[in-house]
């Protein structure tokens, strides 16, 4: 027990004399000891703990190689990686594919000239442009001029516009 503790229960003592034990008087002292079940103090095997240390070192050196493997294996394969023979047989068929639809196309016009000439059949021509709707183009693009002119010299002198002395108010130059 230590001295604090002392010192607690003969204060208690001291200030209750009914509770302190007179010297026949031995039966709060039992608790009842018959009635606890207390094991006995665990001895350990140390031949049992070093064999378990010695078993984890086995079975952790075993994941740890098992694992460098695997990491060694994976680098393996991003590194050995190559362009197989199927994948130049892919690029190959993609770009016979471009080519074979280039001469189709090719082909077709000039199919479609020669049937035409010799059956007599001409192909539709543009519809003629009318000085009215030039017209209506070139003054929708000067509009449009003028309306970015004017954002951008709004944007301008937003732009230019400096504090003041005061530092409150703002003023343009």
């Amino acid at each position: 027990m230590s001295r604090k503790s002392q010192c607690f229960v003969t204060a208690v003592f001291d200030q209750h004399d009914n509770l302190r034990p007179n010297a026949g008087d031995v039966s709060p002292l039992h608790l009842h000891h018959e009635s606890l079940l207390i094991p006995p103090p665990v001895v350990i095997n140390h031949t049992v703990i070093n064999g378990l240390d010695e078993l984890y070192q086995f079975y952790d050196r075993q994941l740890s190689a098992a694992l460098d493997e695997a990491d060694s294996t994976i680098d393996q394969i991003e590194v050995t990686s190559e362009t197989t023979v199927t994948e130049y047989i892919a690029y190959v068929a993609c770009a016979l594919s471009i080519v074979n639809l280039i001469v189709f196309c090719i082909a077709c016009r000039c199919f479609h000239r020669l049937a035409g000439r010799q059956f007599g059949y001409q192909a539709p021509q543009s519809p003629p442009v009318h000085v009215f709707h030039v017209q209506l183009l070139l003054s929708l693009a000067r509009f449009a001029k003028i309306i970015q002119a004017r954002s951008q010299d709004q944007s301008s002198q937003q732009q230019e516009k400096i504090p003041s002395a005061k530092g409150t108010t703002w003023k343009t130059k």
